[in-house]
């Protein structure tokens, strides 16, 4: 995918994508690992700064990774993940540390995938994403809550 649009990423010769190209291309023999892929491109380019850049493909990884975010989620969450997932190898079964979590392990669907008949906008995951808005706007019942007030500086 990037051999396809890498005229376009080098129209931008000072970005840190454009940058990596030709280390990207060295060996084009060579078949690439989605890591060393992370080593070469992801932990520069694949965000905004900050956080990015990243020392090292695990520093990003430690920054993407959900696992440890899980236990903050302070409103009704569901979190799909495909049994098939190529990137993501494993999801908590057995969470239970935070009642706004739900975790949904489909069969099939690949990494950010859950396509159905119908052409590649027709997602799967759409479905079962707005039936949970529906049922949490009909359903959940939040307690009261605080409000902070708003102070207004300078108009």
């Amino acid at each position: 995918m990037v051999a396809r649009h890498a005229d376009s990423i080098r129209q931008f010769p000072d970005s840190a994508f454009a940058k990596a190209l030709p280390t990207l291309f060295a060996n084009p023999g060579v078949r690439l690992t989605m890591g060393k892929f992370d080593q070469i491109i992801s932990i520069h380019s694949a965000g905004s700064s900050p956080p990015f850049p990243f020392s090292d493909e695990w520093a990003y990884y430690a920054h993407a990774s959900s696992h440890d975010k899980l236990d903050t989620i302070r409103l009704p969450f569901p979190a799909l993940h495909a049994d098939d997932d190529p990137i993501v190898s494993w999801a908590p079964g057995e969470y239970d540390r935070n009642g706004w979590v739900t975790i949904v392990v489909t069969r099939g669907g690949g990494h950010m995938g859950w396509f159905q008949p119908g052409g590649t906008a027709n997602r799967w995951a759409m479905r079962p994403a707005l039936e949970w808005f529906r049922a949490t706007a009909e359903d959940v019942t939040l307690g009261p809550r605080s409000v902070r007030s708003v102070d207004f500086v300078d108009g």
